[in-house]
């Protein structure tokens, strides 16, 4: 290993380290004032349980899953050629909003259909509605998995680490300004204001990551994406494929 890569990886580690540590301090900071000013009120409860059904979506689809298809099929067309890898990463991008779109509906119509099967007062109706809310902002979610996983392949690892911060601002932000609502009124604001969240986390790292991809795509070229290319629906299925082996 040359002493330049070692300096690299050195690089890239703090910046990833420190990222991530200014990121889980200012967590730790959402989750103590949200316990401070609303405690284990049954509304606020309900709230987490929602927020859980949005983190669910989040590990199936997002983060690791983004990580572990996406990373080393582009590094392998950068190999080929910038445009090509490019091309391919638009061609995802927008086939990825389409498809959460799709599911996004889907789940709205079941849970609306549920949901109107049950009590007016029942704390499930609750939870359901308050998920129905949150689930708009899984488009956000999975966009900043695939940027963060676009990024890091271009040795960018503060700005995804780091991102999640503008989340938890949001969030902390939410519980001061709307802390005298009684509990019932601010669960269904602060589900608004995390889909907000989710998308301010996203747009942290947009600029960026549209910057490099515009180094080899015109505005034209962008804005002309192939949805669900066989390229992307071979690299899903190997995926599928190998998650089956692991299991």
């Amino acid at each position: 290993m040359s002493i330049d890569t070692s300096n690299s990886i050195t690089k890239s580690f703090k910046s990833f380290f420190f990222g991530t540590f200014f990121s889980r301090i200012s967590g730790l900071l959402r989750d103590v004032l949200t316990a401070f000013f609303f405690g284990a009120s049954p509304h606020i409860a309900a709230f987490m349980v929602s927020y859980r059904f949005a983190n669910l979506f989040r590990r199936l689809i997002g983060e690791a899953s983004f990580q572990a298809g996406f990373v080393p099929h582009y590094e392998n067309l950068r190999l080929e050629g910038s445009k090509k890898a490019a091309f391919f990463y638009r061609d995802l991008f927008f086939s990825v909003v389409v498809f959460l779109a799709v599911l996004i509906t889907i789940s709205q119509i079941a849970l609306f259909t549920f949901s109107s099967s049950l009590a007016d007062f029942s704390s499930n109706k609750e939870i359901i509605s308050l998920t129905q809310i949150m689930l708009f902002g899984l488009i956000f979610i999975c966009l900043y998995a695939l940027n963060s996983s676009f990024l890091q392949c271009h040795r960018s690892y503060f700005l995804p680490s780091i991102a999640p911060i503008a989340f938890n601002l949001t969030w902390i932000f939410s519980c001061i300004a709307f802390r005298n609502l009684i509990d019932e009124k601010f669960v269904y604001v602060l589900a608004i204001a995390i889909v907000f969240a989710f998308f301010f986390q996203y747009f942290a790292m947009a600029f960026s990551s549209f910057k490099i991809i515009s180094k080899d795509l015109k505005i034209s070229e962008i804005l002309k994406p192939k949805l669900f290319t066989a390229d992307i629906k071979k690299r899903s299925e190997e995926r599928r494929v190998g998650k089956e082996c692991r299991s």
